[in-house]
């Protein structure tokens, strides 16, 4: 009988792959997930609470000859990640960085879009960014929420600087505000905000459709 998971906090499909010895593609495509597809559409987005199907592993077999050495890879591991550096809209191209993760020291310069990217073991949550060696970052390697739940919108709005990591309520409507200024051209400044009613703050904080299809847009995932 198929096994099911549930995705627990901060985990991500490729950590629940390598724990089941599997690839993230056959867990993500199985028929019973079908339903979890069409909901999230990413592989890379999840909510703690999520089931997720787990197929049964295929056996396959490989002739061989004794007295001789072969070598099998195990594909899906380690895992990329990808980050893109901007500062304001502006890509920090040519930036030389040193990244630490599981133990090890990556050093490197940005693409010419601000990017760069690293390979990790599944699991792996926590790196350390030093840019131009003054700035240093801590990075979280877990999942994304989805866009349609508040802690989503969270994210990616700290990702892209708007909001600090233990913004409160109030500095998430102000970060809000001010990703729509920017990008859906909303025409109001935080102070504006302190004076509207609360039907005028519920709906220039409320991130609707429109926000969001932007939101996803702009922060890429």
């Amino acid at each position: 009988m198929p096994q099911v998971h549930v995705a627990q906090e901060h985990e991500c499909l490729n950590d629940i792959a390598a724990h089941y010895g599997l690839l993230p593609e056959a867990i993500w495509n199985d028929p019973g997930n079908a339903d979890l597809r069409a909901l999230r559409q990413d592989p890379n987005v999840l909510l703690a609470g999520d089931v997720l199907a787990i197929p049964e592993l295929r056996e396959v077999r490989h002739a061989a000859q004794t007295g001789k050495r072969y070598r099998f890879r195990r594909k899906g591991v380690p895992v990329q990640v990808q980050f893109r550096l901007l500062n304001g809209s502006e890509p920090r191209k040519d930036a030389r960085y040193l990244l630490e993760v599981d133990g090890e020291a990556i050093s490197g310069t940005t693409g010419p879009d601000g990017d760069l990217a690293f390979w990790v073991m599944p699991g792996s949550q926590q790196a350390t960014l030093e840019l131009e060696g003054e700035e240093r970052y801590a990075l979280k390697l877990s999942r994304l929420d989805p866009l349609t739940e508040v802690s989503g919108v969270r994210q990616r709005l700290v990702n892209l600087g708007y909001l600090d990591v233990e913004g409160d309520e109030d500095e998430l409507a102000v970060a809000v505000i001010a990703f729509k200024r920017e990008h859906c051209g909303l025409e109001m400044t935080p102070e504006d905000l302190l004076a509207c009613d609360d039907d005028e703050y519920e709906r220039v904080t409320t991130v609707d459709e429109p926000t969001r299809t932007r939101l996803l847009a702009i922060h890429g995932s």
